[in-house]
């Protein structure tokens, strides 16, 4: 009887290992699929990623393999409108000015606070 037991404590552990596999092997194209619109808005919304066209280039040469998907009659519009979603949201204005861009002398504060007076400032 004590046999039995250590038999079945085997396979549930191999098995687990194969799903595991199975779902990393499952899970990974699709994070590849959906990371094509969050890279291209951050390569679209970056200064520095701009001025580096080869990086640019290379990005873009990862994710050409998914051009064929634009052509497919029933995933191409939904995946364009995916990465139009993301387009857009690139083209809203960011609330947060880029760290390597250098800031601009007398530019209000991207929060929309108002600059300090020397009237806000505790008499001495």
């Amino acid at each position: 009887m004590a046999e039995l037991s250590a038999m079945d404590e085997a396979p549930p552990r191999k098995s687990s290992r194969t799903a595991v596999s199975a779902t990393i092997l499952a899970v990974l194209p699709v994070l590849y699929v959906l990371s094509a619109g969050p890279v291209g808005c951050v390569l679209e919304q970056s200064v520095w990623c701009r001025r580096r066209p080869r990086l640019k280039n290379a990005v873009y040469s990862v994710y050409s393999p998914l051009r064929p998907l634009f052509e497919h009659e029933y995933l191409g519009p939904p995946f364009r409108r995916y990465l139009e979603w993301w387009d857009e949201l690139a083209k809203e204005p960011r609330m947060v000015p880029d760290p390597f861009v250098p800031a601009a002398q007398g530019t209000a504060d991207p929060f929309g606070q108002l600059p300090s007076t020397s009237a806000d400032q505790d008499p001495k």
